[in-house]
């Protein structure tokens, strides 16, 4: 396994002189005398598809160490538009003229590839369900509903997980 472009060898050699240099302060490093134990990096940092390889002594087992995810939303909001997976037209108040409404989210801690769920609702009457993909641990996602001139009303989008269960909710008018 490579690390930042450096060999295993490399950072056991590294972990060690910290060791060694900071033994005393840290309260000693546990080791065994040609080996140090090397940390492996966080899964946070690792791609979805990262995965140990059986044999090989340099490969970790990221299940065993890592702990588990609970997906969540970090922001929302509605919008006018999204360019450059950046919401612009941000208000919980629009004109009835406004054409399209977006319902942005930004979601975290994925644990792997998954989907979540926009249902969007005018005056408590469900009116589309939009499905998006999760692909990553923080992943910035949006659903665009088309608003006309006489739809105007209480609009509220609901943020499911893959499973159903509710993340979110949010509202916005539309006069």
């Amino acid at each position: 396994m490579r690390t930042m472009g450096l060999r295993s060898d490399n950072i056991k050699i590294c972990l060690l002189a910290f060791c060694v240099i900071y033994g005393l302060l840290l309260g000693g490093c546990a080791q065994k005398k040609d080996s140090v134990q090397v940390m492996p990096p966080r899964s946070s940092d690792m791609p979805f598809n990262e995965k140990a390889v059986p044999g090989n002594t340099d490969s970790v087992s990221l299940k065993a160490i890592a702990p588990k995810r609970t997906l969540s939303i970090g922001e929302s909001v509605f919008c006018t538009a999204v360019h450059d997976r950046v919401p612009e037209g941000i208000s919980s108040l629009f004109d009835a003229q406004v054409g399209n409404l977006c319902f942005y989210t930004v979601v975290l801690e994925a644990e792997r590839p998954t989907e979540i769920e926009h249902v969007w609702f005018r005056d408590n009457k469900e009116i589309a369900r939009y499905v998006l993909p999760v692909n990553s641990v923080r992943w910035r996602t949006y659903s665009t509903h088309k608003i006309g001139a006489s739809q105007s009303g209480k609009y509220e989008v609901r943020v499911n997980n893959s499973r159903g269960d509710e993340l979110l909710r949010k509202e916005c008018v539309v006069n």
